[in-house]
């Protein structure tokens, strides 16, 4: 199979506020009197275009092969850089089929396989990330020096290409006891170079951040599916699905040879260093300091000063396994369906308290924010006491910690969760085919019902820090926890 494919976006903004809108049921701009402002969101365009081929073979419907390529075009890259090619092949051995195992009464498949393969990704967050731009002044109504103007909004950076992922895979599939225990196991190992992150720069330079290929790194790991049919026979039946995912990680280069670098929003706290997995860093805090009610934070270097040698790797983002357990049970026309998640062995920065629990008064952030109850009784008021946080900062000097991250907000995000719980009762057949009707069923479904957790946010099941990457992740910062939600239904077949 050969094939070609062209596609486009565009998008253009605006955004426009008024006010003394007469009436909410005046849905119009033109209803306010008063114009306040008028803001272009920007304009974006970029486009792809791709070539792709694929060649299945199978021999005896056993030995099974498959080869694919593509070449991808993206205009979200320099001229020189806009093309990549991305080969993959895959293998299969049906073991079960040849002639030694046909008469197994144990093994019922058995299947190896493998694959190898290199995908792309051309997301810059920018789609004019590789050269200058600039952009309409934020409100048009606003004019500079009595007439309209632009702002420079990116540098150019022609010299980065496509973030590119070399995996493999080696794989089982194994079913035995004629099909009541089925296994699937696979190995891989992932490798991402060139990745795509935006990199700080000088606040002297007019810009935050220039996005360029950040380094590259490695995931490797094990992933195990079980599923069981534990009684099959009677009317109570009982089967089991189960799957574990062991993943480890390490950063194997930086750009331009550096060997440690910090990203993050919140004091830098992500940590990538090569050789290590993505971690966080920080300080470490060994409590309130009676003295000044501002944070103790322990001097590891024992130089007598706080400054970035005692920031030191406080967790990692990354859980050491996660999974989940699904039982079925059904008896008669009645059916029960219970599904768990985990997570374990991984931290998550709770930035959301950093906020709740801020206890600077001028500034108006902290003036206009809600602060949690435990902080604000807990706190430091009077010299020598003990307090579990810190004390109001009323000229904002807290200067222990200052800008630095520390482990104060990081917190065990391993959690259990009772996922979703399903019941179901289908009306007998004799029932359904006097209301001339196939199939009855009511049912009632619940989700997120319990949580088993020393995580102290609303949620743990979080990874969210406003970047888009895989880079910053294990953040809380206000996410939305998941709702636990009902439903009652029927479905009725004629």
């Amino acid at each position: 199979m050969a094939g070609f494919s062209a596609q486009e976006s565009k998008n253009n903004g605006f955004n426009i506020r008024v006010r003394n809108i007469p009436s909410n049921e005046l849905q119009v701009i033109t209803a306010g009197p008063q114009l306040l402002a008028i803001k272009e969101q920007g304009y974006q365009f970029w486009g792809m275009v791709s070539q792709f081929g694929r060649l299945n073979y199978a021999f005896k419907d056993r030995y099974l092969f498959t080869a694919t390529v593509r070449r991808d075009g993206s205009s979200r890259f320099g001229p020189d850089k806009r093309y990549g090619v991305f080969p993959s092949f895959s293998a299969g051995w049906i073991v079960s089929d040849e002639s030694f195992l046909k008469s197994s009464g144990l093994i019922s498949f058995l299947k190896l396989r493998a694959s190898h393969g290199l995908t792309g990704n051309d997301q810059t967050g920018d789609v004019w990330s590789w050269r200058a731009s600039v952009r309409p002044l934020d409100n048009i109504i606003t004019s500079y020096l009595g007439g309209n103007g632009s702002r420079p909004v990116s540098i150019q950076v022609g010299n980065f290409s496509w973030e590119t992922t070399r995996q493999t895979d080696l794989g089982l599939e194994l079913a035995l006891f004629n099909n009541r225990l089925t296994i699937n196991a696979d190995y891989y190992k992932r490798v991402t170079r060139d990745m795509l992150y935006p990199i700080a720069l000088p606040s002297t330079s007019g810009f935050t951040a220039v996005v360029n290929n950040l380094g590259s790194l490695e995931n490797k790991g094990f992933e195990l599916a079980v599923g069981t049919k534990n009684i099959v026979k009677g009317p109570f039946r009982w089967s089991t699905d189960f799957n574990i995912s062991f993943n480890k990680n390490k950063l194997l280069s930086l750009y331009e040879g550096r060997t440690q670098d910090s990203q993050g929003d919140f004091g830098k706290s992500t940590l990538l260093r090569v050789g290590e997995p993505i971690s966080f860093q920080g300080l470490i805090i060994d409590g309130i300091n009676p003295k000044t009610g501002d944070f103790l934070p322990r001097d590891l270097d024992g130089n007598g000063l706080i400054n970035d040698l005692d920031m030191t790797i406080i967790g990692t983002p990354l859980p050491k396994h996660f999974g989940g357990i699904t039982n079925r049970f059904t008896y008669g026309n009645l059916d029960l369906n219970v599904f768990f998640t985990w997570s374990y062995g991984n931290s998550i920065q709770n930035t959301t308290r950093s906020f709740v629990e801020q206890v600077r008064i001028p500034t108006n952030a902290a003036v206009i924010a809600n602060m949690s109850r435990d902080a604000f009784y807990g706190r430091w008021t009077t010299p020598d006491q003990p307090a579990a946080y810190r004390g109001f900062d009323v000229s904002n000097t807290y200067a222990a910690v200052g800008a630095r991250p520390t482990n104060f907000y990081l917190e065990d995000g391993s959690y259990l969760r009772l996922k979703a719980v399903s019941i179901g009762y289908n009306l007998p057949n004799v029932w359904v085919q006097r209301m001339k009707m196939s199939n009855a069923r009511f049912y009632m479904n619940a989700n997120n019902l319990l949580t088993f957790t020393k995580y102290k946010g609303y949620d743990p099941e979080v990874n969210h820090n406003n970047t888009g990457t895989n880079i910053q992740i294990g953040y809380d910062n206000g996410t939305y926890p998941n709702a636990r939600n009902y439903a009652v239904g029927f479905n009725l077949t004629f």
